[in-house]
């Protein structure tokens, strides 16, 4: 088994100085999100804000969360990569598909893992929920770390096990 921890954080609690060269997961919303985010993401966090900055069709202000991981070493890139999917497919079950997302992130990355380590993989999510957006007074931490366990059966099939319910 192998596990990948996460903690979102609102945007607004973390600073320039926490995300610089920083490899993470992040959820935006902007403001005519309401029920749908805009984009679930990853990558070098700094790096990836700024192309998002530049896209007119991201309307101000942007909320969000973001998760990070640390520096950029293969091993938080694949993890983020992981994270990413794993988000989007919860987010596609639960009717939460970003609006700026066309497909569900870089599945080789699970399935890599999951091959390396016996069909079972976990995402650990803490902090901030990031399927609430995040200008919600509602968006309180969570109570508990909600866990993604996702497995792979003979045909290569993924199931994602997840806490969330449609909304």
């Amino acid at each position: 088994m192998y596990s990948i921890p996460i903690t979102f954080k609102n945007l607004t609690e973390v600073s320039l100085y926490d995300a610089y060269g920083q490899v993470g997961v992040y959820v935006l919303w902007h403001g005519r999100s309401q029920i749908k985010p805009l984009r679930i993401g990853q990558g070098q966090i700094l790096h990836r804000f700024a192309s998002h900055v530049r896209n007119k069709a991201y309307y101000w202000p942007i909320y969000g969360v973001v998760g990070l991981l640390g520096d950029e070493t293969a091993k938080n890139m694949i993890d983020a990569k992981v994270i990413e999917s794993a988000l989007l497919h919860v987010s596609r079950e639960i009717n939460r598909f970003p609006t700026d997302n066309s497909n569900l992130g870089e599945v080789n990355s699970i399935r890599y893992l999951l091959n390396r380590y016996n069909n079972l993989l976990k995402v650990h999510v803490k902090g901030r929920d990031p399927f609430l957006r995040m200008s919600d007074l509602s968006n309180k931490p969570l109570y508990n770390t909600k866990t993604i366990e996702i497995n792979m059966d003979e045909l290569d099939d993924l199931f994602f096990i997840h806490q969330w319910h449609a909304r």
